[in-house]
């Protein structure tokens, strides 16, 4: 994943291709980018920012605005732009306390939650 340049700035979350997930199912990436991508509508669901997997997506540090698809040397990315986020954990992240970034996804393939690990 690229580095990360602040909430101002759109943000990868997810990288295309052959993913597996924590139950070890193989997914293709990049169709999930697109189910992603297809089925985002913030005035039905805003997808929230969380600390690690939580079984019921709260607390909320923050909230998914908008989706784009992007790329890099890799291949395809999915990115989000946040809206709402607290303070004190933009200041945790910008820190170095979360390295990584998770999408979790419904079975319809929208985003469900961005996991900060």
């Amino acid at each position: 994943m690229t580095k990360f340049n602040g909430f101002d700035d759109w943000i990868p979350i997810f990288r295309g291709g052959k993913q597996i997930d924590s139950s070890g199912t193989e997914h293709d990436g990049d169709a999930l980018i697109q189910k992603a991508l297809a089925q985002f509508d913030a005035g039905k669901h805003e997808p929230p920012i969380t600390i690690g997997h939580p079984k019921h997506d709260a607390p909320a540090w923050g909230w998914v605005e908008g989706l784009k698809k992007g790329t890099d040397k890799l291949g395809n990315l999915l990115l989000a732009k946040f809206k709402h986020v607290q303070p004190e954990f933009a200041q945790m992240v910008e820190k170095g306390l979360f390295k990584k970034r998770s999408a979790a996804f419904y079975p319809d393939g929208s985003l469900r939650h961005v996991a900060f690990l």
